[in-house]
């Protein structure tokens, strides 16, 4: 289970460097938009497109020119827990704990694999997943905790600025 390392681009950036342990160069890019709700992954020459679908109960969804290569989807709008569909694959990704920045991918009730922060205080994501999963989807799953990491994050910051004084 080689681990990749997800870090920003630079301070502010809503691009992703995805990097393999021990290589020298980038295996994968996650490029956001503005948005943060789509965007692309782009490995070597290819590029899939992501998106977020709905606003409670939401969907997530990896496409692979135009086809459906995964799809993800929150399972009930109060939950922290994911189901992924990839081919015949079916994982859940959830937080370990319930306040807890580190998720788990689980394949019934055994644990394949992790993706948590790559350091204490860092915004980026160490991601220990099987060889068996395509790198695309790998990157995949790691967008998906950016972006419910992000989701948090406003709604902590928009939460604490209606409190009153």
């Amino acid at each position: 289970m080689p681990n990749l390392a997800v870090r920003p681009r630079h301070a502010f950036s809503t691009n992703w460097l995805v990097e393999a342990e021990g290589a020298a160069l980038a295996v994968a890019e996650i490029r956001l938009s503005r948005f943060r709700s789509a965007g692309e992954i782009v490995v070597g020459v290819r590029r899939y497109e992501i998106r977020r679908h709905g606003w409670l109960r939401g969907a997530y969804t990896l496409l692979d020119d135009g086809g459906l290569m995964a799809v993800a989807a929150e399972l009930h709008w109060w939950s922290n827990r994911v189901r992924v569909q990839c081919g015949h694959a079916n994982w859940e990704l959830a937080p370990r704990t319930w306040f807890s920045h580190a998720y788990t991918l689980r394949e019934g009730e055994r644990e394949i694999g992790r993706i948590r922060p790559l350091y204490l205080l860092s915004s980026g994501l160490s991601v220990e997943l099987p060889d068996a999963i395509p790198l695309p989807v790998q990157v995949f799953l790691a967008w998906i905790v950016l972006e419910r990491r992000e989701r948090s994050a406003a709604t902590a910051a928009a939460t604490a600025a209606a409190a009153p004084p």
